[in-house]
């Protein structure tokens, strides 16, 4: 985890869609992976895509943050105590994670904090 100052983490709220994902980018791939949100029962939570892409399909869109404190605010904001934040790795999601969100037609919503985030179908390019 890399150390998040109050005033990088206000700023960051203030970012849009486009800052926002580079920003996401930039810090998981230097911490090597990323943190979402699970329940305590059934896994990740899952957000409904709320629109529909060329071919009128939607999309379950699992949230992805690059620093565990912007994870737990969302859970404070917007769920309940049964869920908590866990950290994957850059091994674990090549391992397990994308190739399963490619056959559920899951996507990753990018740092859902605010009204502006982006939606992407992968989260590291292979090397």
């Amino acid at each position: 985890m890399y150390e998040l100052s109050s005033k990088e983490y206000d700023a960051v709220l203030k970012l849009n869609a486009e800052y926002l994902q580079n920003h996401f980018f930039s810090k998981i791939n230097e911490i090597n992976g990323f943190y979402i949100i699970v329940d305590k029962l059934e896994g990740p939570i899952l957000l409904e895509d709320q629109e529909q892409d060329e071919d009128n399909q939607k999309y379950n869109l699992i949230p992805v943050f690059c620093h565990e404190r912007y994870a737990q605010d969302y859970i404070n904001t917007n769920l309940n105590s049964d869920h908590k934040v866990q950290f994957v790795s850059k091994e674990a999601y090549f391992n397990a994670w994308e190739n399963f969100a490619k056959e559920n037609n899951i996507m990753f919503a990018i740092m859902p904090i605010n009204d502006e985030f982006c939606v992407s179908d992968t989260l590291f390019n292979k090397v």
